[in-house]
C-alpha cells in the first residue's frame, strides 16, 4: 500500500522491508492504549452540552473516556468547578465500574511517571538547567557548594567540615502501604527496560541493515518490546493492596532487599563526593595563588597548555598540583575518612506502634541483619578474587601484607588453591574463607534462634576462623588498600577493593542501627528497675517519686552516676 494512497496490491502483502525495523516504542502510555482492554462497558458524550452520560447497565471504559476522565481528575486538583464535575462523574457510577475505572488511571499514571522519567535521560542539559532540575548527585551544585564554604570559612576549616557533616538516613516501618512490592518491583522492570530499549534503539543507528549485529539487535529490541508488555500486563491484572495485613517478618525483609540497591549505589555516591571535595580544594587554592601570585599564575600556564587534554576538569586539576609541586609548596587536599551516611532503622525496635515486635524478633532482627552484611561481603570478596590477580614479578607488597598471609596460612592450612606469587589474590582467598565461616556461624545460630529473648549476637561470633569484630575485617581490607596505592596499583585499590573498604566501613557487621521506639511507661518501668539492680534507688516506685519532683539527676549527682553540667 503506498503511503496517502489507499491502494492493496498483491505485491503489498509480499513487500518484506519493514522486517528490518524493529518494532516501534515510542511511550509507555501508547504501548499501554494498544494494550488497553476493549470491552469495560460503554459511555456516551452528548454532542452539544460535551456532558458524560452514564448508565450501570451500558457503560464502557474506552481511551477517549479515560483520557478525559484523567484530564478532568489533573485539573480538580486546583479546580473547584472541576472537581465537582469529577465528583458527580464518580456518583453516578457503581462500585464495580469505579474500581476498574480507578485501576486504569492508577496504572496510566504510573506509566506516565516512568515516560516522565525515561525522558529526563532524553533531556538535553540545556533545558534541565533551565528547569531548576537537580539531584543529590548534581556535579556544579555539590562542588558549588564546596567552593561556597573554602571562600567563606578557608582551607583550614575544610578538612573538619567534610569529616563532621553527616546523613543519617533512617528506614521507618509501617504496615500501610500504598501500592503492593510486588506491583512496584514491576514498574522497576518496566523503566529499566523501556531504558535499555531506548539505547539499544538509538544505537541501530550505527550500524548498517544488513550488519548481523543489527539483526541480532533488532530481534533483542522486539523481545525486550514483548517483556515491557508482560510487566504492563502482569501489573493491570495483579492486586493493587494486599488482601491480608502485612506482617513484622515481611517488613523486615522488605527492607533488606532495599539495602541490595544500597549497596550498590552507596560506593559510588561517597567516590562522588570524596572526588569533588578533593578537586575543590584544588580550585581554591589555585583561585587565591592566581589572584596574589603571578609567578604561580605563568608556572600554571606553562604547565597546562602541556596538558594532553586541556579541556577537561581532570587536566585542570592535575597541572594545579604539578606547579604547586614545581614551586616547592606542599599542599594536602582534605581526606574523608567518616562515613558521609550512617543508616539505621525501626525494623525490630518499633515497639510503641506494632505489638508484634517483641524481643525475639528484635534477636532475629540482629542476627539477620548481620548475616545480610555477610552475604554481600562474601559476594565482592568472590568477585575481587578475578580482579586482584597482579603478580609478583611486576608489583610488590607490603610487609604488612607479607606478615599478615603469613599468619594466615598457619591459621588456615586446608585452604587450597592459594598461589604465593599472586599475593594480592591470596589475601582476598584468606579473607573469603573468613567471611563464609563467619557467615556459616551466624546462619547456625539463626537456625536455633526460635522465639528466644536470650541475646544472640554474642554467640555468632567465630572465633579465630573468622571475624569477630568488624575492626578485624578492616584491617584485612586496609592491608590489601594500602599496599597496592604504595606499590603501583591505585587503579585496581580505587575500584571494587574501595568499594568494598567504604561498605564495611559504613556498614560493618550490623548493617545499621536499630532505633528503638518505646512507650514512656516502659522505658520509666526499665529505668527504674534498673537503677533498682544498681542500688541507686531503694525501690522501683522511688524512680517516679524523684521524677515527679524533679529531683531524679540530684540523686543520681550524689550517687556519683552524672557528672553535674549545669553550673
Amino acid at each position: 500500500m503506498e503511503a496517502g494512497s489507499g491502494t492493496v496490491t498483491p505485491e503489498w502483502f509480499l513487500n518484506v522491508k519493514s522486517i528490518t525495523s524493529p518494532k516501534q516504542l515510542h511511550t509507555l502510555v501508547e504501548l499501554w492504549d494498544e494494550m488497553f482492554p476493549k470491552s469495560l462497558g460503554k459511555w456516551v458524550e452528548r454532542p452539544e452540552t460535551k456532558e458524560i452520560l452514564f448508565t450501570k447497565s451500558r457503560f464502557s471504559i474506552t481511551k477517549p473516556f479515560m483520557d478525559k476522565l484523567l484530564e478532568l481528575a489533573r485539573q480538580a486538583c486546583t479546580d473547584d468547578e472541576a472537581y465537582e464535575q469529577l465528583d458527580e462523574v464518580i456518583e453516578k457510577m457503581d462500585d464495580a465500574i469505579l474500581y476498574s475505572v480507578t485501576r486504569v488511571l492508577h496504572l496510566k499514571n504510573h506509566l506516565q511517571d516512568l515516560d516522565d522519567e525515561v525522558l529526563k535521560h532524553e533531556k538535553p542539559k540545556r533545558l534541565i538547567k533551565k528547569t531548576g532540575e537537580y539531584d543529590i548527585l548534581d556535579a556544579k551544585l555539590v562542588l558549588q557548594s564546596f567552593l561556597d564554604y573554602l571562600k567563606a570559612n578557608g582551607p583550614g576549616k575544610f578538612q573538619s567540615f567534610v569529616n563532621e557533616v553527616s546523613l543519617r538516613l533512617v528506614s521507618t516501618v509501617h504496615p500501610n502501604e500504598t501500592e503492593r512490592n510486588t506491583n512496584l518491583r514491576h514498574y522497576n522492570l518496566i523503566l529499566a527496560r523501556f531504558i535499555e530499549w531506548k539505547k539499544d534503539y538509538e544505537s541501530l543507528e550505527t550500524l548498517s541493515i544488513d550488519a548481523p549485529e543489527y539483526r541480532i539487535r533488532r530481534e533483542s529490541l522486539n523481545q525486550l518490546r514483548r517483556a515491557i508488555k508482560a510487566e504492563i500486563e502482569s501489573v493491570w491484572q495483579s492486586d493493587q493492596m494486599r488482601r491480608e495485613p502485612i506482617s513484622v517478618t515481611s517488613e523486615a525483609r522488605r527492607i533488606l532487599e532495599r539495602y541490595k540497591v544500597i549497596f550498590k549505589a552507596y560506593p559510588m555516591f561517597a567516590k562522588f563526593i570524596k572526588k569533588l571535595a578533593h578537586e575543590a580544594y584544588w580550585l581554591h587554592q589555585a583561585s587565591q595563588r592566581c589572584a596574589s601570585d603571578p609567578v604561580w599564575t605563568e608556572k600554571f600556564t606553562q604547565i597546562f597548555r602541556g596538558e594532553a587534554d586541556s579541556t577537561s576538569r581532570e587536566a585542570r586539576v592535575s597541572a594545579i598540583k604539578r606547579t604547586f609541586a614545581a614551586l616547592g609548596v606542599q599542599l594536602h587536599a582534605p581526606k574523608i575518612s567518616n562515613s558521609m551516611i550512617s543508616f539505621g532503622t525501626w525494623k525490630g525496635g518499633d515497639r510503641d506502634g506494632n505489638p508484634f515486635v517483641v524481643a525475639s524478633f528484635t534477636n532475629l532482627t540482629f542476627i539477620e541483619q548481620k548475616q545480610f552484611v555477610l552475604e554481600q561481603y562474601v559476594h565482592i570478596a568472590k568477585e575481587l578474587l578475578d580482579e586482584l590477580t597482579s603478580s609478583k614479578n611486576f608489583i610488590s607488597v607490603s610487609s604488612r601484607l607479607e606478615q599478615s598471609l603469613l599468619n594466615d596460612g598457619k591459621t588456615f592450612p586446608y585452604v587450597t588453591h592459594v598461589k604465593p606469587y599472586e599475593p594480592y589474590r591470596a589475601k582476598t582467598r584468606y579473607m573469603l574463607e573468613k567471611l563464609q565461616n563467619t557467615l556459616m556461624r551466624v546462619k547456625e545460630v539463626l537456625k536455633q534462634a526460635g522465639e528466644t529473648s536470650r541475646p544472640l549476637l554474642s554467640l555468632s561470633l567465630p572465633g579465630p576462623s573468622g571475624y569477630n569484630s568488624v575492626a578485624e575485617l578492616q584491617s584485612d581490607v586496609d592491608t590489601l588498600y594500602e599496599s597496592l596505592v604504595d606499590h603501583g596499583g591505585k587503579s585496581q585499590a580505587r575500584s571494587l577493593l574501595q568499594d568494598l573498604q567504604m561498605l564495611v566501613n559504613t556498614f560493618g557487621l550490623h548493617m545499621c542501627a536499630i532505633d528503638f521506639r518505646q512507650t514512656s511507661e516502659k522505658n520509666a518501668a526499665a529505668v527504674a528497675e534498673y537503677l533498682t539492680a544498681a542500688e541507686v534507688i531503694a525501690k522501683p516506685d522511688e524512680f517516679l517519686t524523684l521524677s515527679e519532683a524533679g529531683t531524679f539527676i540530684d540523686t543520681l549527682v550524689d550517687a556519683g552516676w552524672w557528672v553535674d553540667g549545669r553550673g
